[in-house]
């Protein structure tokens, strides 16, 4: 577990969190399960990559799983990819 998820896990138990974790093999059906009943909502898995939520307190446990490898806290990110001018249709004047 990352040094900045145990603080958030030591100071503010009952937050809810959005945390990203790796996992020691490609994501199964059996893992999402264990994760699960830890406290993690699965938002989404891809590969040895899963994110989600849970409860601070419930890093813990997660982070004892065997097939866990890596946990940290997640970061909101912007778009990287500026979005293009909204055009107004000229023929709805």
């Amino acid at each position: 577990m990352e040094p900045a998820l145990r603080r958030v896990v030591e100071t503010r138990p009952d937050s809810v969190i959005g945390v990203l974790i790796r996992l020691t093999r490609d994501v199964q059906d059996s893992d999402r399960d264990r994760l699960q009943q830890a406290g993690l909502s699965v938002g989404s898995a891809r590969g040895r990559l899963v994110t989600g939520t849970l409860r601070a307190i419930n890093a813990l446990k997660v982070s004892r799983l065997d097939m866990v490898e890596w946990m940290e806290l997640s970061n909101n990110m912007l778009p990287t990819i500026p979005r293009p001018p909204i055009r107004r249709n000229r023929s709805s004047r």
